[in-house]
């Protein structure tokens, strides 16, 4: 069996069509229904292997994944595709998503393809608790966590998931490639318990990360960020390690 090998940077191009928004970048493709963030980026297809049983990076706004959810504002701008959700009476809190392509830093080189979730919120209330998560669904028969040292290590359900990174290998034919997702660590903070959750369902594994641990004050916007990375599956844990860490440390950006 072969690992996927990796491709140069290219950029990005959203498109958008009957609500739904198509990537297109090279050899990998994805698409996104824009009334159901929850959903996530689906369809997708990388270094020429088709994964049309993932659905990455969604957001939960409202308590289910397949739930319509009316946007006030949608438009694309280089790498980001940003959708913008107001207030409602039952979430009294505006929410913003960009998923990001080809501006990602903090990156092993052999990546084959990475996209950045950014969520904010804001509320015009004195204070709120903006009750968000991410969602994705893995189709793997493998699932492991990175450690502190650099090791990959099988993961089974029942063992709380740390704040590290989560993987899960792919395969389609004789091709291999692994899939990677990490909450940023300064989110994860937020909560006292752990943040992450993996469950097995009927379409793979679900993993969920709740975002927005602290009390939401008015006049002030919070940001969350999460990451979901294709990586040759051959590629060193400690590179993998080495890239975290980096991500860790990185300023985010001032915008969205």
């Amino acid at each position: 069996m072969t690992s996927a090998a990796a491709n140069p940077p290219i950029a990005a191009s959203w498109q958008r069509e009957s609500g739904v928004a198509l990537l297109r970048a090279g050899q990998v493709a994805a698409e996104i229904t824009l009334a159901q963030p929850g959903l996530g980026l689906q369809r997708w297809r990388v270094a020429g292997i088709s994964c049309d049983d993932l659905k990455l990076l969604g957001v939960l706004i409202d308590a289910k994944a397949d739930a319509l959810v009316p946007q006030s504002d949608c438009f694309t701008r280089d790498g980001d595709l940003v959708t913008t959700f107001d207030p409602t009476e039952a979430r009294p809190a505006r929410v913003q998503i960009y998923w990001r392509w080809g501006q990602a830093p903090c990156v092993p080189e052999a990546a084959l393809a990475v996209i950045d979730l950014q969520v904010s919120t804001q509320t015009d209330l004195l204070d709120s608790w903006p009750a968000l998560a991410t969602r994705s669904v893995i189709a793997s028969n493998t699932v492991e966590q990175l450690t502190a040292t650099g090791q990959w290590q099988r993961w089974t359900t029942g063992i709380p998931l740390t704040a590290m990174p989560v993987a899960f290998e792919i395969e389609a034919g004789q091709t291999k490639l692994r899939y990677v997702e990490m909450l940023h660590p300064d989110d994860a903070r937020e909560f006292a318990d752990p943040t992450s959750c993996c469950t097995l369902g009927t379409g793979g594994w679900v993993l969920q990360h709740r975002l927005f641990g602290e009390r939401l004050e008015k006049g002030v916007i919070r940001r969350a960020r999460v990451r979901g990375l294709f990586l040759p599956a051959n590629l060193d844990a400690r590179v993998v390690l080495s890239a975290y860490q980096a991500w860790a440390d990185f300023a985010p950006p001032l915008t969205a």
